[in-house]
């Protein structure tokens, strides 16, 4: 067993000699040197104002989705500290699936970041929202079918004392329109947003290609990652403080690595002055914008008394990031420094040669890698010298972590535009009027033929309205025999209204007042001709031979009717709910979507 042992870690530097020139790194694409960070899209969301954060100007959102009726609206910190940023003092919340649209008038990859700060407000408490968050490129070339993006699932702040939180993603959206929905859960009914970036990254800013490592330490090529969706886990400037929006080229956030480290002592800060660093231009160089001046211009550099420098990143289990190392060679004193190791989960090493790469020091560079987690959930970087046991150094300038957000897609579908609703009401109300109307024609036709054929001619009108006692009555039911048993007598009705009693009152229509009563137990309305209104007997014939005969679950019935003493009276079911419009409509005259539900 122990011989076992010896032959096996004898052979154990062979191999990992081996395999470090098994892969060469991918080298990154060339980055457009001419960039300039654009102007669009800073939003200062719920905002009225525009508001400077980093080097950019946030913008008022209101012209960036339909803002105008119930549903959304804008939110304003009430209990704001004086160290609370403008930005974060506004905020615009969200009771139904809202969107927001914006123009993209150049296809790339793109940054999309969103601010999230759960201040005190009156009149909503922001640490209760429960919501998604899914987006979809809408352009000419996209494929209409192509699910959403799940940028973020059931997100929930804290509680209302945590700093604020900027979700960070990248990917690829052509020309045309990109949507964004904030959706609040079941659970909360409440979504909001800060503020929103979403900007076009220089061209190359992320590699097509990338060396992949699996989690049992083999290496292969991993191609598409243009178009995957990538969330930032860690950013981490090694060696140096924090970097904030205010100094990143890009108004990206750098975190100190110190918390990672494995092994506190194991290395030293270094940095230089920046005007001593030589941005290349080129494929194997770095720039600007890769990472800034502040995060090149420091380092870590191995202590003599250890062999390595290893930091540990807390992700998820078997998922796959993309890890960016960022190196710059202000250490050594010469080009003859023979290189490093870089070891990813202490399986796979590569050697990084500055000399190799852009063949000058003080020179910014890095290497792209595609990594699985596995079943621990850690990923382990570490730098160490190229030949063990020597006195060269090691060391690394900043890091990278990004998870392939692979299967972040929704099954969401965008609630249909206001506007088609109210065609799709519209349209169906038209379709039931002209069926009632033509309904109502039939009958009538029906019932004037039947009367020229078996009865003699209905007394005139005139004697209908003016005739007078029970002869009167008589008249004017004459053609509505087959409506008798709905007849009601006028003192029942009487007594249901308790007299027509002013607190009965409920309304007023073209044909008269309306009054709520209870009738042989049964709520109804009780719609009675009042004299200087419009409507009049054909009106009153016609309603009741037509919703006599008509019963459907989406009609009001009709219960009876009163022709005494030169009374007309209908008599209807109490409807509990009010009417169609104010179910429709809110008093701001919106479109309710769940109007009808």
């Amino acid at each position: 067993m122990l011989n076992s042992l010896m032959v096996m870690f004898s052979v154990l530097p062979l191999l990992l000699f081996c395999s470090l020139f098994l892969l060469s790194p991918a080298e990154p694409a060339a980055v457009d040197d001419t960039y300039t960070l654009p102007y669009e899209y800073f939003i200062n969301c719920g905002s009225k104002s525009r508001v400077p954060f980093g080097i950019r100007n946030f913008t008022r959102d209101r012209n960036l989705g339909p803002f105008s009726c119930k549903g959304s609206k804008p939110v304003r910190d009430t209990k704001s500290s004086a160290y609370t940023h403008l930005l974060y003092q506004t905020a615009r919340i969200f009771r139904h699936p809202w969107p927001y649209k914006l123009r993209i008038s150049r296809s790339g990859t793109y940054l999309v970041r969103l601010h999230f700060f759960a201040f005190s407000s009156s009149s909503v408490i922001l640490a209760d929202a429960v919501f998604n968050v899914t987006a979809k490129a809408e352009s000419a070339d996209a494929d209409a079918s192509a699910p959403w993006f799940l940028l973020l699932s059931k997100f929930k702040m804290k509680n209302s004392n945590e700093p604020p939180v900027v979700k960070e993603f990248l990917l690829r959206i052509g020309a045309g329109e990109f949507v964004i929905y904030f959706v609040p859960s079941g659970i909360s009914c409440l979504a909001f947003v800060n503020a929103i970036e979403v900007f076009l990254a220089p061209t190359g800013f992320i590699p097509d290609n990338a060396v992949r490592i699996n989690s049992s330490g083999i290496k292969g090529n991993y191609s598409g990652l243009l178009s995957k969706l990538l969330q930032k886990i860690y950013r981490i400037n090694v060696g140096g403080p924090n970097v904030t929006e205010k100094t990143d080229t890009l108004m990206r956030h750098w975190i100190a690595d110190d918390q990672f480290l494995l092994l506190p002592g194991s290395a030293e800060n270094k940095r230089i002055s920046y005007d001593q660093l030589k941005f290349e231009r080129g494929a194997n160089g770095s720039t600007k914008y890769i990472a800034p001046e502040d995060v090149y211009g420091t380092a870590k550099e191995l202590n003599p008394n250890f062999s390595n420098i290893t930091w540990r990143f807390k992700v998820g289990e078997n998922a796959r990031y993309f890890v960016r190392a960022h190196f710059c060679d202000f250490i050594s004193p010469s080009l003859s420094y023979p290189g490093l190791n870089l070891c990813i989960n202490e399986k796979i090493c590569e050697w990084i040669s500055p000399n190799e790469v852009v063949n000058q020091l003080t020179a910014p560079f890095y290497a792209d890698f595609v990594v699985a987690s596995g079943k621990t959930g850690n990923i382990d970087i570490t730098v160490g010298p190229h030949i063990n046991g020597t006195s060269e150094t090691a060391f690394l300038n900043g890091l990278e972590i990004m998870q392939l957000m692979e299967n972040s897609y929704s099954s969401f579908v965008p609630p249909k535009p206001r506007k088609m609703i109210l065609v799709i009401i519209a349209g169906s109300l038209g379709l039931a009027f002209a069926f009632i109307i033509m309904a109502v024609v039939m009958v009538r036709l029906v019932c004037m033929k039947e009367d020229r054929d078996t009865t003699p001619r209905l007394p005139s009108l005139a004697l209908l309205v003016y005739g007078s006692g029970n002869d009167m009555s008589t008249g004017r039911t004459a053609g509505l025999s087959l409506c008798l048993e709905l007849r009601i007598p006028f003192a029942e009705i009487q007594q249901a209204t308790q007299d027509f009693d002013s607190k009965c009152f409920v309304g007023e229509g073209g044909f008269g007042k309306v009054y709520e009563g209870t009738l042989r137990g049964e709520k109804v309305a009780v719609k009675r001709k009042e004299p200087g209104h419009k409507q009049g007997l054909a009106e009153f014939q016609t309603e009741l031979m037509v919703l006599s005969q008509a019963r459907h679950r989406n009609l009001v019935s009709l219960i009876g009717y009163c022709d005494e003493k030169s009374e007309m009276i209908l008599v209807y079911e109490f409807m509990e709910k009010g009417n169609l419009k104010d179910n429709l409509y809110d008093k701001d005259g919106c479109s309710k979507q769940n109007g009808l539900t």
